[in-house]
């Protein structure tokens, strides 16, 4: 982490699951998104869940990469791009709660 941006760490939870969450914000955001990493922090029971990392890759690549499709940057009167890391923690919530629960994601508006 350098001078160049802030770095924050959260836990997101769905029930007794939790993910942990690690959201990095350049300088130069709005124009560019902020960059999230996520990890398997809790599980039922109280261990480190068996969530396979392949959906949590896929989680990451959801918010890093699609992050345009949550929001319009064109947008006339719209917030454009100054609320995408909004956008990208209501994505991130919605996933991690159908994730925890074992249900498809890949349908969420």
């Amino acid at each position: 982490e350098g001078d160049d941006e802030r770095v924050f760490d959260c836990v997101v939870r769905a029930g007794a699951e939790e993910l942990g969450c690690r959201i990095r914000v350049g300088v130069s955001y709005p124009v560019t998104a902020p960059s999230f990493s996520v990890k398997r922090a809790k599980a039922e029971g109280g261990g480190a869940g068996d969530l396979a990392d392949g959906n949590l890759r896929e989680l990451e690549r959801e918010l890093n990469a699609n992050y345009l499709s949550l929001c319009d940057p064109d947008a006339e009167g719209g917030d454009g791009m100054d609320f995408v890391l909004t956008h990208q923690m209501r994505r991130l919530g919605a996933i991690w709660e159908k994730m925890a629960t074992g249900q498809q994601w890949g349908t969420i508006a």
